[in-house]
């Protein structure tokens, strides 16, 4: 999974779910910038969980602030 991958991914996720459009995310991207809810957030981490075969445990992703986090979170459960 290349980094533009997981933008596009993460803006699908925000279009579909949160009918937000993010065109312009970049990695220094704060999540709370979003304005998306933490309802529609956790669904947006489902998403990309499905997406990435991947199953994040409650505790990591609460400690996600940046997209960057999001990016090395996923690098930890994919290493």
């Amino acid at each position: 999974m290349n980094e533009e991958n997981l933008l596009s991914i993460f803006q699908e996720a925000a279009l579909d779910i949160a009918q937000k459009d993010f065109s312009d995310l970049s990695w220094d991207t704060k999540i709370e910038a979003l304005g998306i809810d933490s309802v529609a957030l956790f669904e947006i981490f489902g998403h990309l969980e499905e997406e990435l075969d991947l199953e994040f445990e409650d505790d990591d992703l609460k400690t996600i602030r940046t997209l960057a986090d999001l990016r090395e979170l996923i690098s930890k459960y994919n290493g």
